[in-house]
């Protein structure tokens, strides 16, 4: 696949989305961290995708353990 990224000023972030749309890709599906806020910016910048999130809380290990009763 080929795609004309035009000659404007360009983020990486944007030109994955581009990659995307070109696709045929309509819906995104993650966990937004501090990693990819610039291609989450850049998919919410972009009509016809939709961004469906996730925010994890993080939990310790040791709220996991299993509850025996006596």
């Amino acid at each position: 696949m080929t795609l004309d990224v035009g000659h404007g000023t360009r983020t990486g972030a944007e030109i994955v989305v581009d990659f995307l749309v070109a696709a045929g890709v309509r819906h995104v599906f993650g966990i937004v961290s501090i990693h990819n806020m610039p291609i989450v910016d850049a998919i919410s910048r972009t009509d016809g995708m939709e961004l469906n999130v996730h925010n994890m809380v993080p939990i310790q290990v040791w709220s996991l353990r299993p509850v025996v009763a006596p």
